[in-house]
């Protein structure tokens, strides 16, 4: 079969399965058939089965020299199979890396991986991050994956952060997913919220939906308020919306 998109399907769970055997032959081989990036995807997908089984041989391979043009690819299935036996070395191993390399985008994967298990528990990990730049990362990971489905329960979480600087883009995110699903409801909570940034874009994300969907009843929402800098960028995404 090719080694390419059209059968990476078949080729991810053979070289997962293949990492948990024999990571290094299964390595050779997928340099062997791809080349340049290609070639890292398939590196990453042994990672993730090798990680999940021997996470220190797997770190201790990516950091070699050799590895270091690519270790940030490699990185992601490290993360992503280390993660799924053993989620608090996964997390101590990424919270470990520097600030400036791919620490975020791995935070992300860790965020995904913990919020298949419980939100609940993703949610305090978030809460008792040290680091302002994780923990805002984070904060809006959890918003952006958990409120397409439960916004609900997010605004509860979120409220007790409403103030703090560091949760300012997961409430805005929070009223993209919330806005598409029940404006009405959303619009409620974001006018309860703190006079600020999150308040005002998240607004303003609620607005261009519903004005979207159902014009009449966001305009009458909008005439209920008075001017002010709270809501004019909510007033400027419905005039956006409705005068295309």
């Amino acid at each position: 079969l090719a080694f390419g998109f059209e059968n990476a399907h078949d080729y991810r769970m053979l070289l997962y399965a293949w990492g948990q055997i024999d990571p290094l032959a299964a390595i050779e081989y997928s340099n062997r058939r791809a080349k340049g990036i290609g070639a890292g995807f398939a590196v990453a997908g042994v990672l993730e089965g090798w990680a999940g089984r021997e996470p220190k041989a797997a770190v201790d391979w990516v950091n070699l020299p050799e590895n270091a043009g690519m270790a940030k690819l490699y990185r992601f299935g490290l993360v992503k199979g280390w993660a799924s036996q053993d989620m608090e070395g996964a997390t101590a191993y990424v919270l470990s890396l520097d600030a400036g390399g791919n620490r975020p985008d791995l935070l992300r994967t860790i965020t995904d991986e913990r919020l298949r298990r419980d939100f609940a528990s993703t949610s305090s990990w978030a809460e008792n991050l040290s680091d302002d730049a994780d923990k805002k990362g984070v904060f809006t990971r959890v918003a952006q994956q958990q409120s397409r489905e439960s916004p609900g329960q997010v605004a509860e979480w979120l409220r007790g952060h409403a103030s703090e600087d560091y949760a300012a883009d997961a409430l805005i995110r929070l009223g993209d997913n919330w806005g598409k699903r029940a404006p009405a409801e959303a619009a409620a909570y974001f006018d309860d919220l703190p006079t600020g940034r999150a308040r005002r874009e998240g607004m303003s994300e609620i607005v261009e939906s519903w004005a979207r969907d159902e014009p009449a009843e966001a305009a009458a929402w909008l005439n209920q308020k008075d001017p002010s800098p709270e809501t004019d960028p909510a007033v400027a995404a419905y005039a956006r919306v409705t005068s295309m």
